[in-house]
């Protein structure tokens, strides 16, 4: 492994890290990237996971006493959380690496639109469910979002907010820490699984984790002075860019 290509993989981790802290999105540009470095996608998307634990972990202890006082219900969800991400990875595993070369440009291109749309989709599912037995469906949404989080994971975090609200979480600040224990649960079992297969990238995994770490940090502080809406912005066109280039390989001439 080059130093070069390390070098790029840490400055591209800053910069995720940062896009993550203030809008979220990181595998928008991190996985692309990892690609572009020669990893074939099943590796690029396990390497990933180690890629980005930091962005979800680092924001957990920070809640730990809102999180704790939930008692049973936290870890009933976190239980939920880890049984569909074991379940997501597992099929990732299982239909290998054709079948999830032939979803990429869909699951992208579908996780840009629920990244953009995001807002709109939460408050239409609430509004629609609202007084429904929404606890009950917001863990059978949660269930069902980790399998897709211990697949691939792209734009999990607006998802996973969503069925948080629906079940029950109407405090924003829990909503969102709920969130961001939910992600590191999944990518932790997801981690967990393949790396006893020998897919993941240590060295690209660890540049880009060192980059990611200092680039969430970084984006607290920036947070105040950049305008979230222009960052969105970014990762949407970026995102949109990388989905079509995707569908270009898949199915152009």
């Amino acid at each position: 492994m080059e130093l070069t290509t390390l070098a790029i993989l840490f400055f591209v981790g800053i910069i995720a890290g940062v896009f993550n802290s203030i809008a979220g999105g990181a595998t928008f540009i991190s996985f692309p990237v990892l690609m572009a470095s020669g990893l074939p996608p099943l590796v690029a998307n396990a390497t990933n996971f180690v890629a980005l634990l930091p962005s979800n972990a680092a924001a957990v202890p920070a809640f730990k006493d809102e999180l704790l006082g939930l008692g049973r219900r936290l870890w009933v969800d976190m239980a939920i959380c880890a049984a569909g991400g074991l379940v997501g990875v597992l099929v990732l595993l299982w239909l290998g690496e054709g079948t999830f070369t032939k979803l990429l440009p869909w699951l992208m291109l579908s996780a840009v639109i629920i990244f953009a749309a995001g807002r709109q989709i939460r408050k239409g599912i609430e509004g629609l469910l609202a007084d429904r037995g929404s606890d009950i469906l917001g863990r059978v949404l949660l269930f069902f979002f980790s399998i897709y989080g211990g697949y691939f994971g792209a734009g999990l975090g607006v998802i996973l907010l969503a069925s948080f609200t629906i079940a029950g979480y109407t405090n924003a600040h829990i909503a969102n820490a709920m969130k961001n224990a939910a992600g590191t649960v999944i990518a932790l079992v997801s981690i967990g699984v393949v790396a006893s297969t020998g897919l993941v990238a240590w060295p690209q995994a660890f540049a880009m984790m060192a980059g990611a770490t200092i680039g969430g940090a970084a984006g607290g502080v920036l947070s105040k002075k950049l305008s979230q809406p222009v960052m969105r912005f970014l990762v949407i066109a970026f995102g949109l860019l990388v989905s079509a280039v995707y569908l270009w390989r898949a199915y152009g001439p």
